[in-house]
């Protein structure tokens, strides 16, 4: 008997969909065990990686200048904004960096010791490992910086426009620095937190790098300049040399306070907006109505009448004392 061809059609869509389902809760299992365990050479590599591209935006800005502009300039008569040209540079780096094909090469490394005092308040890692990751992170940041200055002061002609370090100090003083960057990482957090559960996964790596953008030209670098990243500040007065000093307390200080500050923020908030999922508060209250039978149970026990011991029992027992 010849088969039905619509039949046949619904049963490979419904396969079909069943493979692409298996496929999605595989992929999102992964990326949750990237995030947990994010082994340490990969968390140094992918901060080495990244810090040194986005240490040499001023070279990407001057061979933007040199190569791109000038076939503009037959079209158009508009000045060359170096600003401009910076943010857009600074927005396709980090589009790139959030991206899923970079985060499975870099195994879910966040090449940011803020994002792990994030997760360790959020629960989702243990304290010992957000300190070896974090630690990572610095680490590499400051290797990068040591070996991208170097090479722009051995080979200038590597680095184009490359401009001398210097260490990063807030305009705005400790105080006003770590309340900007309070309000920066809890701005950033929130918002993609929030793209997360409202957009597709193709349009996260674009929103969240356009917010972050968004936010440190709000910011203006009036205060903190809102970096979200105490290892570029540590790691530039390590080249300088006077990490250890007063100055460079204060600067780094201003960044670690407002990274742990605007966790805080996030926490608090997800834990006020975001609803417990279903499973949990089944779980939650399956256990809760077990402690209770247990404790119903046990006071019963307690309140229970001991029963008399048998005569014989009690013959035998005055007889043992008697003896």
């Amino acid at each position: 008997m010849p088969r039905n061809p619509i039949h046949t059609s619904i049963v490979r869509t419904r396969a079909r969909a069943v493979r692409e389902s298996d496929v999605d809760v595989r992929r999102a299992n992964e990326e949750r065990t990237m995030s947990v365990n994010v082994p340490l050479r990969a968390e140094f590599v992918s901060s080495f990686v990244v810090s040194a591209a986005l240490l040499c935006l001023d070279v990407q800005t001057e061979l933007v200048q040199r190569h791109v502009v000038p076939l503009f300039d037959a079209f158009t008569r508009a000045e060359f904004d170096a600003t401009a040209v910076t943010l857009t540079l600074l927005f396709l780096n980090l589009a790139f960096v959030f991206s899923p094909t970079y985060a499975r090469a870099s195994k879910g490394s966040t090449n940011n010791p803020t994002v792990y005092v994030l997760r360790m308040l959020l629960g989702e890692i243990n304290a010992t490992r957000a300190i070896l990751n974090a630690t990572a992170s610095v680490l590499a940041h400051a290797c990068s910086f040591a070996v991208v200055m170097w090479t722009a002061k051995a080979f200038p002609w590597a680095l184009p426009g490359k401009a001398p370090m210097v260490p990063l100090t807030p305009n705005g003083g400790f105080k006003a620095g770590a309340l900007a960057e309070t309000a920066v990482v809890a701005a950033n957090f929130i918002f993609f937190g929030l793209a997360e559960r409202s957009f597709s996964k193709a349009l996260l790596p674009a929103l969240g790098s356009g917010f972050y953008v968004f936010s440190i030209v709000v910011e203006g670098c009036r205060y903190s300049c809102g970096f979200m990243n105490p290892s570029v500040v540590i790691a530039s007065h390590a080249l300088a040399g006077d990490l250890f000093t007063r100055r460079a307390a204060e600067a780094v200080g201003t960044y670690v306070v407002g990274g742990v500050a605007g966790s805080v923020i996030v926490v608090l908030a997800a834990k006020a907006l975001i609803p417990e999922p279903k499973s949990v508060r089944r779980a939650k209250a399956t256990s809760a109505a077990a402690i209770r039978s247990i404790s119903r149970a046990k006071s019963a026990i307690d309140k229970r009448p001991t029963m008399p011991r048998s005569r014989s029992k009690v013959a035998k027992t005055a007889t043992k004392t008697a003896i």
